[in-house]
């Protein structure tokens, strides 16, 4: 009647049948075992661990219920559980869930070496173990060993694993690499599973800003911005300064101001606005007015000297203009 109930998915009921049977027999070993999982599925675990700490006792030898008694101690945050995991390896090394849950402990342990043991030994019987493939792409990446990573994640696509993680951080192995078209297709890919995440946007925006795909480059800066809930001062002076690049200069004019708007004391943004807009108006006396306004709010400040430097060549270059183009017409 248990396993019924528990291949309808009538839990309770399950547990109840299963106690019943136990408790007329206790020599019921798989009965014990599927009520311990139902315990633990249901997030009664104390009575999960006890009932697994009997089994494992009871019968040493049996990796699974240490396994299983692993797996509990991990949902109570018990650091023992790795201990578990690592006696039901000792007792079977080709226990895969087991392998690839003390490699998942022993990785946010940074313990590297470990990690690697537990993989290589679940290899010799599973080659092709996605979960553990994982793990090692994980550990390479998090050591920043970039290349090695690649191996691995690119392995996980030929198995035809795909989700947001893997695209994001093979995009990011290969951008630290100076790859920006691989990087680009794997940020467009991570971007098919999230298509709100704006530091994906962000990243995308490199690569193609690397391949001079300026106007993609764009449209991701403007998605990132959308997606984005606090101050877009550097969003909206990079995305200007892509305007700037294509000779858009009312646009980058717009942008420039918006940055402005956001974080009125930046330097950067009141030059590279005069720069805009000496490129777009005709009118000189208004381009002298942004160069002044710019000079005006910072000459005082050390650290914008050099561009205060640029900013006074060009003023004096404007006047000269202005004098002689008024001298012209008298």
């Amino acid at each position: 009647m248990a396993s019924a109930y528990k291949s309808l998915g009538d839990t309770p009921k399950a547990i109840e049948y299963y106690q019943k049977a136990i408790g007329m027999d206790d020599n019921l070993v798989i009965s014990k075992t599927d009520l311990g999982k139902l315990y633990s599925a249901t997030g009664k675990l104390k009575k999960a661990d006890s009932l697994f700490t009997h089994l494992s006792q009871a019968y040493p030898d049996n990796p699974n219920f240490q396994f299983q008694l692993g797996v509990v101690r991990q949902k109570q945050n018990d650091t023992t559980a790795i201990t578990q995991f690592e006696r039901a390896i000792a007792l079977d090394s080709s226990h895969q869930k087991a392998l690839y849950q003390a490699a998942k402990a022993h990785l946010i342990l940074r313990n590297y070496y470990r990690v690697k043991i537990f993989c290589e030994t679940g290899f010799k019987t599973y080659p092709n173990n996605p979960e553990l493939i994982n793990m090692m792409a994980q550990m390479y990446f998090i050591k920043g060993f970039h290349l090695e990573a690649i191996e691995w994640f690119e392995k996980l696509l030929a198995l035809g694993k795909s989700d947001k993680f893997i695209h994001e951080k093979l995009a990011l192995c290969y951008k630290d690499e100076h790859e920006p078209e691989k990087a680009s297709i794997q940020f467009k890919k991570a971007l098919q599973y999230d298509n709100q995440d704006e530091n994906l946007y962000y990243e995308l925006r490199v690569a193609q800003t690397q391949l001079e795909q300026y106007v993609e480059a764009q449209n991701s800066f403007e998605k990132a911005i959308f997606f984005k809930e606090v101050t877009l001062a550097p969003e909206y002076l990079a995305l200007a300064g892509l305007f700037q690049r294509q000779e858009k200069y009312k646009e980058a004019i717009e942008h420039y101001k918006l940055a402005i708007s956001e974080s009125p004391r930046n330097a950067f943004a009141h030059y590279r606005l005069a720069i805009a807009a000496d490129n777009y108006y005709a009118d000189k006396k208004l381009v002298l007015s942004y160069y002044e306004n710019f000079r005006n709010e910072f000459e005082d400040s050390k650290r914008n000297g050099y561009i205060i430097q640029l900013a006074n060549r060009r003023i004096k270059m404007l006047k000269e203009e202005i004098f002689l183009s008024e001298g012209a017409k008298n």
